[in-house]
């Protein structure tokens, strides 16, 4: 039986609900407050700024009022997303609980954050995020036919402070960095993550701060200075960190030698590993490999 295209939504003053489900859909985007945009099933491409962002099942976009684009959908199947935008308003009452539930005035600096042009845009999986998973239910509780009575002033709210509590460590991150215009703090932070999210995926290379520093196009102090600001840690403790979590899964889980456990965590020298292992841990790699930790 071949499905429809149908939207379905909600509204309530400036926040609004789109439940969709698309094979085909080519239009302008403009987002009020800060907007959620959540694939369930399928891809939904977006073009904000001159940058593209791809969509896939169980992620959504984060963005806001600044970021005017055009949304593409084109699929043989059906492509079934949720939207939701969030009025500036209902922010800061959120926030302002954040920050002391018996205040009327919001976090100035939280809310103008989460509506400003140093919030970046970001896809982000469901895994990740408890925004994510609530979002990823939602959707599930809308295919199943369980959506007839929803308090849309209760909803609202709720997503709200999802939304707020996850994003708070990220605008102590962009805070942190100290630049002048909104622009450039953002522009900063999403060169770091960048190398954060290279350290996470591809600590096994021989990764260093003066090559990692060039790609960034910042200089060598300056990066290692703002690594440490935004992340609390500087690059080489957060690669050292994610080397050692990965041989611990590695000494505990797999059959490899001590040996090949170095190797497969990045490092040529079977006695450095031994030592950066002790040091982290407190245990020999074959102690830690043969004990009930």
């Amino acid at each position: 039986m071949e499905q429809k295209d149908h939207f379905r939504k909600w509204q309530l003053s400036n926040n609004s609900l789109v439940f969709s489900s698309l094979s085909e859909y080519y239009e302008p985007v403009t987002s009020h407050g800060l907007a959620l945009k959540y694939v369930q099933k399928g891809e939904e491409v977006y073009q904000f700024n001159n940058r593209r962002y791809s969509v896939k099942e169980k992620q959504f976009l984060l963005t806001n009022e600044n970021n005017r684009g055009i949304v593409e959908i084109e699929s043989k199947q059906q492509v079934v997303g949720i939207c939701i935008n969030l009025s500036a308003d209902i922010l800061k009452q959120v926030t302002a609980s954040h920050l002391s539930p018996n205040t009327q005035e919001p976090d100035p600096h939280l809310a103008d954050f989460l509506l400003g042009r140093a919030m970046p845009e970001q896809i982000i999986g469901t895994k990740q995020s408890s925004t994510g998973n609530y979002l990823e239910k939602l959707a599930q509780n809308f295919t199943e036919g369980q959506d007839t009575i929803l308090d849309t002033t209760e909803f609202f709210f709720e997503v709200a402070d999802n939304v707020v509590t996850e994003l708070m460590p990220l605008h102590q991150k962009i805070r942190a960095l100290d630049a002048v215009r909104p622009l450039t703090q953002r522009d900063l932070y999403l060169k770091l993550e960048k190398t954060r999210q290279l350290i996470e995926h591809e600590f096994v290379q021989p990764l260093n701060a003066q090559n990692l520093a060039i790609e960034a196009g910042l200089s060598l102090y300056h990066f290692i200075r703002l690594f440490k600001k935004c992340y609390g840690q500087t690059l080489i403790q957060m690669l050292i960190a994610r080397r050692m979590a990965h041989a611990q899964k590695l000494l505990k889980e797999s059959n490899l030698s001590v040996n090949e456990v170095a190797e497969c965590c990045g490092f040529s020298d079977l006695q450095m590993f031994s030592k950066a292992f002790k040091k982290y841990t407190g245990n020999s790699p074959s102690t830690f490999k043969n004990s009930n930790f």
